[in-house]
């Protein structure tokens, strides 16, 4: 093992992103030092700080599948509004509401 690549999820703004990963990055030699005092390997690795965007991918998809969600309701709702007829010709039925 001579890479170890560290996945980090960082919330915030972009900038915010930057700054952490960049910290991150800047520190990875003391890392890789810390690794080396406390493991006992032959060799240390390098140590690479990655941004993980598994997070916000999936909360993107889970936004998509409720604006999904909500139009296929919004649909339901328009086409059971179709079906409601409401007869106001004659006399008789004058009030009643027939669905088909």
């Amino acid at each position: 093992l001579q890479v170890v690549k560290v996945y980090v999820s960082v919330f915030g703004d972009e900038r915010g992103k930057e700054v952490a990963i960049a910290g991150l990055k800047s520190k990875s030699k003391y890392v890789r030092s810390e690794l080396g005092k406390r493991l006992k390997l032959r060799l240390t690795p390098e140590v690479r700080f990655l941004e993980d965007e598994s997070l916000e991918r999936g909360s993107r998809v889970i936004a998509i599948l409720d604006r999904l969600k909500e139009e296929e309701n919004s649909s339901k709702a328009t086409e059971n509004d179709d079906d409601i007829i409401e007869e106001s010709g004659d006399e008789d039925d004058e009030g009643i509401i027939y669905v088909e």
